[in-house]
């Protein structure tokens, strides 16, 4: 559970002015437009808290969080035969901000906190996948040495034709990974 610490609406360091990121949670919907318009709206700037990302993944995908939702975005009930549970987590990967246990906007940044966020990140990731959640994810314009081995020891393990983990370094790139994800949610889907 992310913790209400010392800078959740964290300050950028060195200016101190406020810099929480505006970005709303969109819940679970099959409104394609809405769910473009919320994306066309993102704006790329401070650090990358990756951890939380995955955190608020597994909030919106598990029914124990579904009583805060409307009935029309609550997840199904987990169900091998009838319902999927799949994640696709795209990030920069760069991991660089922490939230737990900071005192100071020092300690947000690379990893000073209590627990590093790449460690919290994988701990996330296994208990998703502990849960039959399928994980997917796209490195996208990976710069930092971890960032590889972070996403690919969060996604699932490749299995016969599925791939699990992918790079992008442009928007082309980036639309091909998400055209092989579809396509391969479509063959796990036959499949089981």
């Amino acid at each position: 559970m992310i913790n209400r610490d010392y800078l959740l609406s964290f300050f950028a360091w060195p200016t101190g002015t406020a810099a929480c990121p505006v970005a709303a949670l969109k819940p679970l919907t099959a409104d394609a437009v809405a769910l473009k318009n919320v994306i066309k709206n993102f704006v790329a700037s401070g650090g990358t808290a990756g951890h939380i990302g995955v955190q608020w993944t597994w909030y919106m995908l598990s029914e124990n969080w579904g009583s805060v939702m409307n009935a029309s975005q609550r997840p199904a009930k987990a169900d091998p035969k009838k319902v999927a549970k799949i994640a696709i987590l795209m990030t920069d990967g760069e991991f660089n901000l922490s939230y737990f246990d900071a005192s100071t906007v020092g300690e947000v940044y690379n990893d000073a906190g209590k627990e590093p966020t790449r460690t919290a990140a994988k701990t996330l990731c296994t208990a998703m996948r502990d849960k039959g959640i399928e994980i997917f994810t796209i490195g996208f314009d990976l710069n930092e040495e971890n960032a590889q081995a972070t996403l690919q020891n969060c996604a699932s393990p490749d299995t016969g034709k599925i791939k699990h983990f992918y790079q992008a370094a442009n928007g082309t790139e980036l639309n091909q990974a998400f055209q092989d994800i579809a396509r391969n949610i479509e063959s796990l889907a036959l499949t089981k």
